[in-house]
């Protein structure tokens, strides 16, 4: 009867889950045997919501562990040219990565860069920043004696 009352269940515990790179945390985070944990990726990677579960062993389970990853966003492609555009140069098409616009012969704003954000989508304040002016040279100077220039 005393061997009876000692005897006891213990629930196995997993502990705490190591979190993969680029990761903010394990939300919602149960560590004991059955309980899960869900992903939350930082800003710029992909990836929120998976989920890991505590299984017998105790042990995460080695499968949803080597597939909760977070993959730096892409924006993929440089944005259209603006009018007067001849290229994005530089580019790196991945969260935080820049592009530097280069205006076409006769047009100024070069230099002007934009900027991979989280979503992945391109910065629009500096994407409606980025543009090319053509070049003024103004009227010329009348020769002595000229009156006007014709059109």
């Amino acid at each position: 009867s005393t061997q009876l009352a000692a005897a006891t269940c213990t629930i196995q515990n997993c502990g705490p889950v190591a979190l993969p790179d680029n990761a903010q945390s394990w939300d919602s985070c149960t560590s004991t045997f059955g309980g899960t944990c869900t992903l939350n990726c930082n800003d710029g990677y992909d990836g929120d919501g998976a989920t890991v579960t505590c299984n017998a062993g105790p042990a995460w389970d080695s499968t949803q562990l080597a597939a909760a990853t977070c993959t730096i966003q892409d924006c993929s492609t440089a944005p259209g040219l603006p009018s007067g555009g001849s290229s994005w140069d530089s580019c790196t098409t991945t969260f935080g990565g820049t592009c530097t616009l280069n205006c076409a012969d006769g047009y100024d704003g070069d230099g002007a860069t934009i900027t991979c954000r989280d979503g992945p989508v391109w910065d629009s304040t500096q994407l409606a920043a980025a543009t090319c002016t053509i070049q003024d040279c103004g009227t010329p100077s009348l020769p002595p004696g000229g009156s006007s220039w014709d059109s």
